[in-house]
């Protein structure tokens, strides 16, 4: 209730004045209050989950009973969009790994959020035919060596395939080495056993270990010695018992480690790099797919000795499964902090 207090004059035709005065009481409704909140019709990612394409487009479409201007929100790739059109439009890029998630507010505060399974992470076309997935891959040398092969300063190795089970590393390669189209299937796989330059393209590396082995892949042991390894188009497959990594790079062997379209699975950790005394380590990954299982995880980094690992490139870095042959790109894996 509202209480007003009239005064005021009237004037007759022979402008005579007389006053009056008084009080109205009036009752004045508030002004209706929004509280429906804004609906959903539809989240449509394009493309469609599972199609490989450079970025996605994510449209969410809702209608609002009181009118008025929607506000959409969005999480894409960790990070919080808006947009305040309708229908809202977000894009993911090749990088984005978040699960839609998001809200909807309406001009008056209401707001109804929205959630969906579909992961909107993927990655750009890439050809990863040039990997070799399987021991039997029809690039290999069909005639198979049962002994271990030093490589001394210099020298390359190309077009061998090496089946042992001495324990000790099949391949040792002492510095300035090329390794290429070659497979090995041993307990202990390659060794970079010296400084300088190692490339080492289109090889398939298997190590199973045995009783108290802690089998790799490829192991840097030379301690004190930089260098650069660099893998392309190249496969690193371990067992799950008595091993340790596909790649491991530790004990004071420090220096670049560059991988390019390679393919890891199982073991501790597919990828497993720690500087030391002898300096930082700096790590460029382009392209490099970690197939489960891991015991531990696909990679682990730590800094060591007051040196660190240097992330310079780390670019379409992911999960993977192996379906027919063919390797599948899965979820985006984010750059170590």
């Amino acid at each position: 209730m509202t209480n007003y207090q009239l005064t005021g004059t009237v004037k007759d035709g022979a402008a005579t004045v007389g006053d009056f005065s008084g009080t109205l009481n009036m009752t004045i409704a508030p002004p209706p209050v929004d509280t429906t909140k804004p609906v959903i019709n539809s989240v449509v990612v394009t493309p469609a989950s599972g199609a490989a394409s450079s970025k996605r487009t994510i449209k969410v479409n809702a209608t609002d009973a009181g009118g008025g201007l929607l506000t959409y929100t969005c999480w894409v790739g960790g990070q919080q969009a808006t947009a305040s059109e309708t229908p809202g439009e977000f894009t993911a890029s090749p990088q984005d790994t978040a699960a839609i998630d998001g809200n909807v507010t309406d001009e008056a505060g209401n707001r109804t959020a929205y959630t969906g399974s579909v992961v909107v992470a993927v990655g750009p076309p890439i050809q990863t035919g040039t990997i070799p997935l399987r021991w039997d891959d029809p690039r290999f040398n069909s005639t198979i060596l049962q002994s271990t092969v030093t490589l001394p300063i210099g020298a390359n190795l190309s077009n061998k395939s090496y089946n042992e089970y001495s324990g000790g590393s099949t391949v040792v390669c002492a510095g300035n080495n090329i390794v290429s189209i070659v497979r090995v299937k041993s307990r202990e796989g390659v060794r970079v056993g010296g400084p300088g330059n190692f490339e080492y393209s289109e090889c398939y590396i298997e190590a199973n270990g045995s009783g108290s082995d802690h089998a790799d892949g490829l192991q840097a042991y030379a301690p004190g010695a930089r260098g650069v390894i660099k893998a392309k188009n190249s496969s690193f497959v371990m067992g799950m018992t008595a091993v340790n990594c596909g790649f491991f790079i530790a004990d004071n062997w420090t220096g670049t480690i560059d991988l390019e379209n390679v393919m890891f699975t199982g073991g501790c950790y597919g990828l497993r790099a720690h500087p030391d005394y002898g300096g930082d380590n700096i790590i460029r990954l382009k392209n490099v797919f970690f197939v489960p299982p891991f015991l531990y995880g696909p990679f682990y980094f730590s800094n060591v000795a007051g040196h660190k690992n240097i992330f310079d490139l780390w670019e379409n870095v992911c999960y993977a499964t192996i379906s027919n042959g063919q390797l599948i790109p899965g979820a985006a894996i984010p750059k170590p902090a």
